[in-house]
Order: structure tokens, then sequence, then C-alpha cells
């Protein structure tokens, strides 16, 4: 496998670990990303499961289906780059997705004590939308370099949002 195709692979687990991220908004619940099974090495790290909690406090079911419904798009997103890995096109799909959740998050009318939460995941879905749009652009140049050092921007963006799930 070439090494391009090693990082696309690596894009998808990454994908698929902020779409894990983003969902279970419940009090302990776990989520395994859905991604190809691929060696954990240096170039297609194994995406580990999630634990989420909200503050202590278990969110109402309405707002969880609103909050699920809202990151579903990235989701099936991420399934389309897995898909298609090697698609520049894929990647700017993912990154529309990760900007409309962003939009439909802000929507939702959350507790005050998860205004902050919200605002932060919406920048951070922002953010990947921008990721991802670099991404894009790498895999449709074959810049292996810009590849690897935008893949890592956008792995810290999903750190980013797990730290997020996971603060009180």
């Amino acid at each position: 496998m070439n090494r391009l195709r090693t990082r696309h692979i690596a894009a998808v687990l990454s994908i698929a670990a902020i779409a894990a991220a983003g969902c279970g908004s419940s009090s302990k619940s776990k989520s395994s990303a859905a991604a190809p099974a691929a060696p954990s090495t240096p170039a297609t790290p194994s995406t580990p499961s999630t634990t989420s909690t909200t503050g202590g406090a278990t969110l109402p079911p309405a707002l969880k289906s609103q909050l699920a419904a809202a990151l579903r798009p990235v989701q099936a997103a991420g399934q389309q780059v897995t898909a298609k890995p090697s698609d520049p096109n894929s990647y700017s799909q993912a990154a529309t997705a990760f900007r409309n959740a962003a939009t439909a998050i802000m929507k939702i009318t959350v507790p005050a004590s998860y205004q902050a939460k919200a605002t932060k995941f919406e920048a951070l879905l922002n953010q990947g939308a921008s990721d991802l749009d670099r991404l894009a652009t790498d895999v449709k140049n074959k810049d292996q370099a810009a590849l690897q050092t935008d893949l890592k921007k956008f792995q810290a963006t999903g750190q980013q949002i797990t730290a997020l799930k996971t603060t009180r």
C-alpha cells in the first residue's frame, strides 16, 4: 500500500473518531468509531472508543435526539470518505457536513449549563471543516507532506472534541 493511501486510512479513522466523539451525549455512553480495520502504526493510528460525560447530568431524550440528528450527516460523510479515500470530493463533502452540523447544533436550544460546551463544539466542528478542506486539497494535489501536516491538525481537533465531551 503506498504512503498516500496509508495517510487516507489515517484520515478516515480520524473522521470516524470525530463522528463518534460528536455522538454519545449521554451521561456515560460508549461509542466506537466505525472504521475499517487497520493495523496500529504511526501512519494508521487505531481509533479508541470514547467515553463521554456531560457534566454529571443526563441530557433530556429530546435533546439527545436533536443532537444525534444534527450529527448524522457527519457520520455519513465519514462513511463516504471511507468508501472513497482517494476522492477529494468526499473530503469536501465531509467539510460541508461538519459546517452544517455546527449550524444545526447552534439552532438547538440547550440548557444554560451546556451553552458554553455547545458554542465550543460548534467552533470545533467548524475547525474540523477547515481541516477537511485542506485535506481535500492535499488529496487532490497528491501532496504527502501537506497531507501529513493537515491530518495531524484534524486529529488534534478530534482530540479537542473528545476532551470537551469528558469535561465537567
